[in-house]
């Protein structure tokens, strides 16, 4: 399965191969507790960070490039 999201920046869609139990999980997780990272841990963080602030690795870089200075 793949959970897909829409990077808010660029608008590009992102997919991320899930498990079904995943899926299930991050489908419902605005209305749990459960944080992505205990629900995907084999997930790189910049991957599940597109998951939470809805901007994929590219976009933030870019957004945060005068940060790394």
């Amino acid at each position: 399965m793949t959970f897909s999201k829409i990077c808010a920046c660029c608008g590009r869609e992102i997919e991320l191969p899930v498990t079904k139990d995943q899926f299930d999980r991050l489908s419902r997780a605005s209305q749990s507790d459960e944080l992505i990272q205990d629900v995907a841990p084999d997930v790189a963080p910049e991957w599940r960070e597109m998951f939470i602030s809805g901007t994929c690795p590219e976009c933030w870089d870019a957004m945060f490039a005068d940060d790394k200075e």
